[in-house]
């Protein structure tokens, strides 16, 4: 058993081939555009387990910067852990999540975040759960036109990510975007048809939302607004354009923002996402905290009331 990062293409491929083996419902051009368009991507953040000269086992980091504790904190992602299905069960997998979060610390990661079906797996290396909250709006009767309410132009893209960088910080494990990201972010694995719709007018743009096909279901995958009619304005024009009947969105409600919206239907606490402390002293110290037990004390909380990450910035 050897484990290293891939030294050549053949190797890489191979990567790509094990992880459309060990999930076939996920075409195998997810996890190619997963490597290819991430602009932060570096041969060491893909691991590999060989048998006999053979890629058995993979697993990979993503690197990110995200909002914690009201500070941008660089995190270790973790995501594409596959095993073929013909080697399992021989601890392959165990191997090398040792192994990759023993480089991340190496590498100067504090934090690791990662989405899961399989949660009691990801518990022995020390992650815990993270829940999100899912949340149904629907319009009574017709969506609006809102006149204030257009679809983006190249204008306004400054403002649109002034707006992501100064309301993320503020979500608990929003990811933090650079140019190249925003740049990338359209042809990103989520959605072939995004839609960004912004609500203001000629005094400026005061918010955003993006709109995107998941699952074959129109589905708001992010926004940002200062109130709740400004929110409401955006999904009654985000209803109106899509024609469905009712938009999810996965969203914390600081403020009791969508509740004032006037479109809450319903919503579910999800639990898939888990969080790992990679190197508890840099945590602390990149994130202001004065002792380890305040550390600990405020992921407990986080795990009470729950975090946001926008599906555009999942690993």
């Amino acid at each position: 058993m050897e484990i290293r990062s891939p030294r050549n293409e053949s190797e890489l491929t191979a990567v790509f081939e094990l992880c459309a083996a060990a999930f076939p419902g996920v075409p195998r051009e997810y996890f190619v555009r997963s490597v290819r368009n991430d602009p932060d991507w570096q041969p060491w953040q893909t691991r590999i387990l060989l048998e006999g000269g053979v890629v058995v086992s993979t697993v990979q980091v993503f690197h990110r910067e995200v909002a914690f504790a009201g500070r941008w904190v660089p995190c270790a992602g973790i995501g594409n852990v596959a095993t073929h299905p013909a080697f399992r069960h021989r601890g392959y997998a165990s191997a090398l999540m040792r192994d990759c979060l023993q480089l991340c610390r190496q590498k100067g990661y504090a934090l690791s975040l990662l989405f899961t079906g399989i949660p009691r797996f990801y518990r022995r290396f020390g992650y815990r759960t993270l829940p999100t909250v899912r949340n149904w709006l629907a319009s009574e009767g017709s969506a609006k036109t809102e006149p204030r309410v257009r679809e983006v132009c190249a204008g306004d893209w400054a403002s649109v990510r002034a707006l992501h960088e100064m309301d993320g910080v503020g979500r608990p494990v929003v990811v933090r975007r650079d140019l190249r990201r925003w740049e990338l972010l359209d042809r990103s694995a989520i959605s072939n048809c995004p839609r960004w719709l912004v609500h203001g007018g000629p005094d400026g743009v005061e918010g955003y939302l993006r709109l995107d096909v998941l699952d074959g279901q129109w589905t708001i995958t992010e926004y940002v607004a200062p109130d709740a009619y400004t929110l409401s304005a955006m999904v009654q024009e985000a209803l109106r354009q899509s024609g469905e009947r009712e938009l999810v969105v996965d969203s914390l409600d600081p403020g009791g923002m969508l509740s004032g919206t006037g479109l809450l239907k319903r919503r579910i606490r999800i639990e898939e996402l888990m969080i790992a402390i990679v190197d508890e002293e840099a945590l602390v110290d990149a994130a202001g905290f004065s002792s380890a037990h305040d550390l600990d004390g405020y992921i407990e909380f986080l795990a009470k009331t729950g975090v946001d990450m926008w599906r555009t910035d999942f690993f």
